[in-house]
């Protein structure tokens, strides 16, 4: 039983367009980079998605309902990405989802800290971080489309620029 995708498993592995893999708890840094085909990935127990993992490819959406950490870069880039759901998550890394110009709505209930361009540049209109305790630099720089920003309970630490450049 596969439990773990390894550092660079399946790294430009060009023809490879869908990935499913019930068992596997923790995905490796650029496990998957440089998959220009890849739309759709299932890991439904997924809890660790490594640094660039994803990075490029073309996913329009993905849920990973177990998934805690989103290490730096792991969706950089992924220009189709509209839809994300990350119930459980609770780190979003540096970069994470920087260049992801689809993605429009970013809802994560149990996110405490966004880190430095985690969204630059991305298509977001509407972020929901309700336990988000830190804001890293740049964070939401760039989001032209973006019109509400919901945080609650107590105010979180904002680091310089985090939304730069957010008008249209």
């Amino acid at each position: 039983m596969v439990v773990s995708v390894g550092y660079r498993a399946l790294k430009d592995c060009k023809s490879l367009t869908s990935v499913s893999l019930p068992n596997v708890t923790t995905i490796e840094g650029y496990a998957f980079t440089g998959l220009g085909l890849l739309a759709s990935v299932s890991l439904p127990k997924a809890v660790l998605i490594g640094e660039s993992a994803f990075s490029g490819c073309p996913l329009s959406s993905i849920t990973l309902p177990c998934a805690t950490t989103i290490s730096e870069g792991a969706f950089y880039s992924c220009h189709s990405l509209a839809s994300v759901s990350l119930p459980k998550a609770n780190e979003i890394g540096d970069s994470a989802f920087q260049l992801c110009s689809s993605l429009v709505e970013v809802s994560f209930p149990n996110v405490t800290k966004v880190g430095n361009h985690a969204f630059d540049d991305a298509g977001i209109a509407s972020i929901s971080l309700p336990n988000a305790t830190t804001i890293g630099e740049y964070a939401f720089s760039g989001c032209r489309e973006l019109m509400s920003v919901t945080m609650q309970g107590e105010r979180p630490e904002v680091e310089a620029d985090a939304f730069k450049s957010c008008d249209k």
